[in-house]
């Protein structure tokens, strides 16, 4: 693990956990990196997927647009310092004009440009259903890991105190002459193998209270955890 470790982080040795670090400092810097949000909508991706589909919709719109007569209107002003070059001999003219354009036919061209952004609209419109679905389902299971998690490091100190009155009954027996060291140090290893069970099982907690944080959570490096 070690060395795996070390060629992840690019180095052609092993890399280990100092002794000194502290697990609940991860959960704490997640909830000050992150933004936890309240709803699904509120996800990087589920926004992102929106998004997508607004825009496709908005491409349909734009050749809807594009049937409507189009009005341009022009108005000039122009001062002569002669006013006989003039058309009203006069030293300032005015002029407006307008020009209304309405394509009837294109040899249809917008007909085939509003089937093609329908059809976008239509794939934007399932992948923004598909990824609310995915992100709905790792939510669950990111919140039912945590009580999974919760469940099994309760049986874990559970063995383990079970596994502690093992070896101090075990003890008393050997000081008494009624056990054996073999019975005594087999109670040992098992409740060192206890006590390393509790400590995986607090990891595994950790880890699944993390990514329940990270479900619903913004991580942009200003976001803070919500109340």
């Amino acid at each position: 693990a070690r060395e795996a470790l070390g060629l992840a982080l690019g180095y052609d040795t092993p890399w280990g956990v100092t002794p000194e670090i502290r697990l609940d400092r991860l959960r704490a810097d997640a909830a000050a990196t992150c933004r936890q949000g309240r709803t699904i909508g509120e996800r990087p991706d589920v926004q992102a997927a929106d998004a997508g589909l607004l825009l496709a919709e908005r491409n349909v719109t734009s050749i809807d647009f594009s049937y409507l007569p189009q009005v341009q209107a022009q108005s000039t002003v122009t001062y002569f310092t002669v006013p006989k070059f003039a058309a009203n001999q006069d030293h300032v003219t005015w002029t407006v004009g307008g020009l209304l354009t309405w394509h009837l036919y294109d040899g249809g061209l917008r007909y085939a440009q509003r089937a093609t952004n329908e059809g976008q609209r239509d794939a934007a419109e399932q992948r923004a259903l598909q990824v609310r679905r995915d992100a709905t389902i790792q939510v669950r299971q990111a919140y039912r890991n945590v009580q999974v998690a919760k469940t099994q490091l309760e049986v874990s100190q559970q063995t383990r105190d079970a596994a502690r009155r093992f070896a101090r009954l075990s003890r008393i027996k050997f000081e008494s002459g009624t056990g054996t060291s073999f019975d005594l140090v087999d109670a040992l290893r098992s409740l060192r193998e206890a006590e390393l069970d509790v400590t995986l099982r607090e990891f595994e907690l950790l880890q699944a209270e993390i990514g329940a944080l990270l479900a619903l959570a913004t991580c942009d490096g200003s976001g803070r955890s919500a109340p």
